[in-house]
């Protein structure tokens, strides 16, 4: 069953999501893809069959062991009930499907940050999966071994979500410049590791409760709130300096940028059966591009502890995230709905 971003962006790691899913059957594979509605204008201009078949013909390539599978019919489009198109592509390899290999540009020439997960199945039992991958424009390829057994597919999906969690976590520069202030405005290793423990432990908190359902809040709810934690910690590190239960306010804002963490997270999931696996190493590569960040700048700020110029940095790298975070606050903020809102009440 297929499953249903101006000034710097704060979240650059994905843009649309599609999801496909390769039936194999023999010699034959039959490949269903979704198209999401973002981009529904730009794939479905005509009705004319012909001119699909060859766009996949082009940008989508599969073969077996090196052998090429060419496509060999495309069904008339239907819509599923979330809204998105399905293509379902049908290709004939000349043997039996061992080692199939996805060469993918669709879509992905449609939108430069667009994903698209893939699941290889088998006909007589989709609960089946065969394997796993993520595809964008850096990795336009997956090669699924038919022979792999479920121990390797568990690797595969926690490696996955291990490099996601990191690349988000680093391409977020709203959590990264978040961090940073952070560790701009404390006194010591000490210090810094009740802060980065009190922030780890409120993310994966909020991050886990949200992935499972049990608390929601929208994007344009928690996207202004993480940028006005980001300003907030700027500014005391100007002014307030207030140390000792600093943890504590670090922790509350940890919950909401938790919140930010799910959505990512939920696109690109592929079923129930992975929820736990996907969540634990998805947050585990979280923390380790955190300690990416706060190791060196830790360890640079206790070197130049003693230079008469570090509290000039510190205040200088404080407000330009607190710049950053303001700009991020205005552009988050329906500012436009507010003034709609306001003029229907007059």
């Amino acid at each position: 069953m297929l499953l249903p971003m101006s000034v710097l962006q704060a979240h650059e790691s994905i843009g649309t999501v599609s999801h496909a899913m390769a039936v194999v059957d023999g010699a034959t594979v039959n490949y269903y893809l979704t198209v999401p509605q973002q981009l529904d204008e730009l794939m479905f201009a005509t009705t004319e069959t012909a001119y699909y078949q060859d766009y996949f013909r082009r940008t989508l390539l599969l073969n077996n062991d090196g052998q090429s599978c060419p496509l060999m019919a495309m069904a008339p489009f239907s819509r599923l009930t979330s809204g998105n198109q399905i293509v379902h592509l049908t290709y004939q390899c000349k043997a039996a499907v061992s080692a199939l290999t996805v060469s993918s540009e669709s879509l992905l020439d449609l939108d430069d940050k667009h994903v698209q997960t893939l699941r290889v199945v088998v006909a007589d039992n989709l609960r089946q999966v065969l394997g796993e991958a993520v595809l964008d424009l850096k990795h336009r390829s997956a090669q699924i071994d038919l022979s792999a057994a479920e121990a390797p597919l568990l690797l595969s999906r926690v490696k996955r979500f291990l490099t996601l969690g990191v690349e988000h976590i680093l391409t977020g520069y709203d959590h990264v410049l978040f961090i940073i202030a952070v560790i701009l405005g404390t006194v010591g290793i000490r210090e810094a590791v009740k802060v980065v423990t009190a922030f780890t432990l409120a993310h994966s908190l909020t991050l886990g409760l949200g992935y499972f359902g049990v608390i929601s809040l929208p994007g344009a709810i928690v996207e202004p709130l993480i940028a006005l934690t980001i300003v907030y910690v700027a500014v005391e590190n100007l002014w307030l300096r207030r140390h000792r239960l600093r943890w504590a306010l670090i922790f509350a804002f940890g919950l909401i940028h938790g919140l930010g963490f799910v959505g990512i997270l939920q696109e690109i999931t592929f079923s129930k059966t992975e929820l736990l696996s996907a969540l634990l190493a998805f947050n585990l590569g979280i923390e380790l591009g955190q300690l990416a960040i706060v190791i060196p700048l830790v360890a640079l700020l206790l070197l130049w502890r003693e230079r008469p110029w570090q509290p000039r940095l510190i205040r200088y790298g404080s407000i330009a995230t607190g710049i950053a975070g303001l700009v991020w606050l205005v552009e988050r903020v329906p500012m436009q709905s507010w003034f709609d809102t306001a003029g229907g009440g007059v």
